[in-house]
C-alpha cells in the first residue's frame, strides 16, 4: 500500500469517542442470573436463567426454571418484566413475581412455538 493511500485511510477513519467508566455502588446493583424468584405469597418458585430484551434494548421478560428438585423435573417459563418486584432485604435482594404459585405453575412453557414466546403477564 502506498504511503499516501495509507495516510488517506488513516485520516478518514472514524474518530472513536472517549470511553468513560462509570462506577455503580455495589449495594444498588444485582446480578440476576441464578437469583431465586418468589411468588406473591413469598414461596420460592424457581431461579432466573435468562433475560429477554426487545431489539431496541428494552428488558421484556425473565426466563425462570420453576419446579423440580435440584434441576430435575424443572421447566422454563418467561415472566413479564412488569410482574417482577425487586426489594432490598438488608444486604440482599429479594425478587418476587406478582403472581400466585398456581398462576406460575399454569404458565405455558418457554420457548413456545411458531406463534411466538408465551409470557406470563397481566390481563390487557
Amino acid at each position: 500500500m502506498s504511503r499516501a493511500l495509507f495516510l488517506l485511510l488513516l485520516m478518514s477513519a472514524p474518530v472513536l469517542a472517549e470511553q468513560v467508566v462509570a462506577h455503580f455502588p455495589a449495594a444498588n446493583v444485582i446480578s440476576l442470573l441464578g437469583q431465586p424468584i418468589n411468588d406473591r405469597e413469598g414461596h420460592e418458585i424457581g431461579r432466573i436463567v435468562d433475560i429477554l430484551a426487545s431489539r431496541d434494548g428494552q428488558t421484556r421478560a425473565a426466563v425462570a426454571d420453576i419446579g423440580g428438585f435440584i434441576g430435575i423435573g424443572a421447566r422454563r417459563i418467561a415472566i413479564s418484566w412488569k410482574l417482577l418486584r425487586f426489594q432490598r432485604n438488608g444486604d440482599t435482594w429479594v425478587i418476587g413475581v406478582d403472581a400466585s404459585g398456581e398462576e406460575v405453575a399454569a404458565a405455558p412453557a418457554f420457548p413456545g412455538g411458531a406463534e411466538g414466546i408465551p409470557v406470563l403477564t397481566t390481563a390487557p
